[in-house]
């Protein structure tokens, strides 16, 4: 896609993976709490024609999303008792179920029609004043938006604040908002593998309020990348993470929020079973974001080098006459980029980046993002047996481009 705001865009040889969650068409009873992310709809638009859609938001990731443990992860096992109650106590009240409505064109059997589409997640409030935390995808598209508080029946209109969709992260902000209970953001640096956490959010949209799931940190500083992106600095959880979820707290033993449920892992590219694999947005990563949002500011541009790559494999090394095992294959160059400026081309096998060695396409991603726009990197690449080396500035490209 060429207007794709990840600064490498990245093939797999594996089938595509869709870059959110497959949707879940639930029955459209009266007064039924849902809402849409236009973009969790891929999967169901081909197939329905008239009525309703739902569509509850947890970025569903089923087969070949390439997943990395980071050096420097923390391993170091250690156990946190947790007073689930009070953690309760402090944390559920500033949980809220979002809505949101909005509309997509179709082009069915009998020509182009509207439909309706609704769908589900969940927020974390952050000010008295009503701003309030989720993901991107959750309120990506919709026209309306709405909220319900714990205890509440009705729902309370929102208004969009900003978000960044390379990054997952938005703010909406309840209207004629006051003394509203907040969340605490904690430090997700502090935690540990072992650690206890709840996962707090809008599974399913059940009616009757929050679903609560306890489980430990499996891992630290994870890597999810997918054709269409590359989410850094994820905490792995075995707590349920479930559809709605998506922009819900991952609280520890304090009752504070370090992260902000995610991903979840459906099955591998292999095809076998995947169970209890989920994803948070380490809070840490993303609280200047955040306030960046909050204070209605555009999100900063990505880093962008204009390079379309594919893993290395046995058959193309040959074809190229690479003399390495693993790389990230240059398969189109964006005209005008950092990239073309440097004298790659399409064939070219990169290497090393930034004084790191690249296996992957999706490896070559993390360190691209790792950087910031302005910055000089050295990348390193084989055309046929010759290796080279070049410089080029790092590039920014914003996700309207």
């Amino acid at each position: 896609m060429t207007d794709d705001p990840t600064e490498v865009l990245v093939q797999s040889s594996e089938p595509p993976t869709p870059p959110l969650a497959d949707p879940v068409q639930l029955p459209n009873p009266p007064k039924e709490r849902v809402g849409v992310a236009l973009l969790l709809l891929v999967a169901l638009i081909g197939g329905l024609i008239g009525g309703g859609i739902v569509a509850l938001s947890t970025r569903d990731t089923q087969d070949g999303a390439k997943i990395t443990f980071a050096p420097g992860s923390n391993l170091k096992l250690r156990g946190r008792a947790m007073d689930i109650q009070s953690v309760l106590a402090k944390t559920v009240p500033a949980v809220v179920s979002i809505e949101t409505d909005g509309f997509v064109r179709q082009n069915g059997f009998f020509g182009p029609s509207v439909q309706r589409v609704r769908g589900a997640g969940t927020g974390m409030v952050l000010s008295s004043d009503g701003d309030i935390l989720t993901n991107n995808h959750v309120i990506d598209g919709a026209q309306q938006i709405r909220v319900t508080f714990e205890g509440e029946i009705e729902a309370r209109a929102a208004d969009f604040v900003g978000g960044d969709a390379v990054n997952d992260v938005a703010i909406i902000k309840v209207r004629d908002a006051r003394a509203l209970k907040t969340v605490t953001l904690g430090k997700s640096s502090a935690l540990a593998v072992g650690d206890d956490v709840l996962a707090i959010g809008n599974a399913l949209a059940l009616v009757g309020g929050n679903t609560v799931t306890r489980g430990i940190v499996s891992a630290l500083d994870r890597s999810v990348s997918e054709p269409t992106e590359n989410l850094q600095h994820l905490i792995q959880t075995d707590a349920a993470i479930n559809s709605g979820n998506s922009g819900g707290p991952l609280v520890d033993a304090g009752g504070e929020v370090v992260g902000m449920n995610t991903i979840v892992i459906r099955g591998s590219g292999s095809g076998a079973p995947v169970e209890s694999i989920g994803f948070a947005l380490a809070i840490d990563s993303i609280k200047p974001l955040i306030e960046r949002l909050r204070a209605g500011k555009p999100p900063p541009g990505t880093p962008f080098i204009g390079l379309g790559t594919v893993d290395l494999n046995d058959e193309i090394r040959d074809q190229l006459a690479v003399p390495v095992d693993k790389g990230a294959i240059v398969q189109s160059v964006t005209e005008g980029s950092p990239s073309e400026q440097a004298g790659l081309r399409i064939g070219d096998v990169v290497t090393s980046f930034n004084g790191k060695n690249v296996d992957s396409a999706a490896g070559l991603v993390t360190l691209v993002r790792a950087t910031q726009p302005g910055d000089k990197v050295e990348i390193v690449y084989y055309r046929g047996d010759n290796k080279r080396t070049a410089e080029l500035t790092i590039g920014s490209r914003s996700v309207a481009q």
